[in-house]
């Protein structure tokens, strides 16, 4: 895909990519980025491109994924850190918010490290690396179908514990 192309097809989306990437942050800033972060993936893998159908789609799912990737770095490093002494917590919303959504990616995180190991490496390599099914196919020596069951029920799996640790979460409250 050569330039003019990508500029036709992406740039347009620029908007609803930003009020996407405002509504997952609230932030102006931050939401800059992820579309900037968006973006630069999307120009990086242009030969690929050419083939996806719904560009909007594609873009708005790049866009949700990215999120999720910082979320869960966000919260690896939280962990590995741990607060600050002298962290003034205020009662915030956003906040709140915030800490409900790094709370989740831990929880995620947790999750996926408990998935069998095919259906972890899976998950991993293709909704966080964003690596191809061929290409996971042949590095684990399996089919591109086999591992397209796999990551299914990983994300099954995934969403079920999910669902369970916010229905404990809300019964907690």
């Amino acid at each position: 895909m050569d330039t003019a192309e990508f500029k036709q097809r992406f740039i347009p989306l620029n908007q609803r990519l930003y009020r996407v990437a405002w509504a997952l942050t609230h932030n102006v800033q931050d939401a800059e980025d992820l579309v900037q972060d968006a973006y630069c993936r999307m120009w990086r893998r242009r030969d690929e491109l050419s083939n996806i159908g719904n560009d909007e789609a594609y873009c708005v799912r790049l866009l949700k994924n990215l999120y999720c990737d910082r979320l869960r770095t966000a919260s690896a490093r939280a962990t590995d850190i741990g607060p600050p002494d002298d962290l003034a917590l205020s009662a915030d919303d956003d906040q709140q918010l915030d800490m409900e959504r790094i709370e989740a990616a831990q929880q995620m995180h947790q999750i996926i490290k408990r998935l069998p190991d095919n259906q972890r490496i899976i998950i991993t390599r293709r909704d966080l690396q964003d690596q191809k099914f061929a290409d996971i196919a042949t590095e684990l020596h399996m089919g591109e179908g086999t591992v397209r069951v796999l990551l299914s029920r990983a994300r099954q799996k995934l969403k079920e514990q999910l669902k369970s640790w916010n229905n404990d979460n809300r019964t907690n409250q």
